[in-house]
């Protein structure tokens, strides 16, 4: 076990996606009626700046999680990774 969070009142079903050192869900939040998403992300530890991905092969320490929620308009029915050439994406400008 890595990491636990706990979510009051959710319905329906979990969309879920995890990919390197990060995983992102959604839910319903059936008290405020609303769909909403959080992302965790696994780094070695707070105190080394240099090291930003944890890698479960080159030791056993636990990794340093940081959670945050966000509040979605629509319902997320499903969640994937995408891949791009050469694993970027070019800048939006309107």
């Amino acid at each position: 076990m890595i990491h636990t969070a706990y979510h009051r009142r959710v319905k329906g079903e979990l969309s879920l996606v995890f990919c390197e050192n990060w995983l992102i869900y959604s839910y319903w939040a059936a008290k405020m009626h609303r769909t909403e998403v959080t992302s965790i992300e696994l780094y070695e530890g707070p105190n080394d700046p240099n090291r930003t991905e944890w890698n479960s092969l080159e030791n056993n320490k636990m990794p340093f999680a940081i959670q945050n929620s966000f509040i979605i308009d629509e319902q997320i029915k499903t969640m994937t990774v995408t891949q791009t050439q050469r694993g970027i994406t070019n800048r939006y400008n309107s």
